[in-house]
């Protein structure tokens, strides 16, 4: 199926209420996660929200070195279905981004990661299923942690070569 085609729309799909209320919620775990990032020293400061046709989401600054948003990236999540919440890191410093070549962590803690053409790194934030909402929010701050960790340079699993 031609994932970008645009389908008959059905009865059921534009009158579920099911499938606006679960985005509802993914929207809502934005300020949750980035309130405790803030709480934990993590990030620095909130920003302003960041939208547009395909995303929607939050902007902070994590430990005066990047720039995050934390969002729902539509596209991300259909072309490959991991999670709906993706966070893009940028650098405060440059406006190009996180490389490929500066991001050389262990690939189990970036599996999916995607970068697209202008070098933005957009790394999967899996959301904890099948548990409360304070566990998938403290997780999602554990994946945050562990990413910008190994940006900068902190954790051993970043690779030296």
């Amino acid at each position: 199926m031609d994932r970008e085609a645009f389908l008959p729309l059905r009865d059921d799909e534009v009158t579920d209420q099911e499938a606006v209320c679960r985005l509802i919620n993914y929207v809502d775990l934005f300020d949750p996660i980035v309130d405790e990032l803030v709480s934990n020293r993590t990030a620095n400061k909130k920003l302003g929200v960041g939208n547009d046709y395909y995303n929607t989401g939050r902007y902070f600054v994590v430990r005066d070195e990047f720039q995050l948003w934390l969002g729902v990236a539509l596209k991300l999540w259909r072309d490959n279905g991991i999670t709906p919440l993706w966070c893009q890191f940028k650098r405060l410093d440059s406006e190009a981004g996180i490389t490929k070549d500066q991001f050389r962590a262990n690939p189990e803690l970036i599996a999916g990661a995607q970068f697209d053409g202008k070098g933005q790194l957009f790394v999967p934030i899996r959301l904890k299923t099948g548990v409360e909402r304070d566990r998938v929010v403290g997780d999602a701050v554990a994946q945050i942690e562990r990413v910008v960790d190994t940006l900068l340079g902190k954790s051993p699993e970043v690779s030296q070569t």
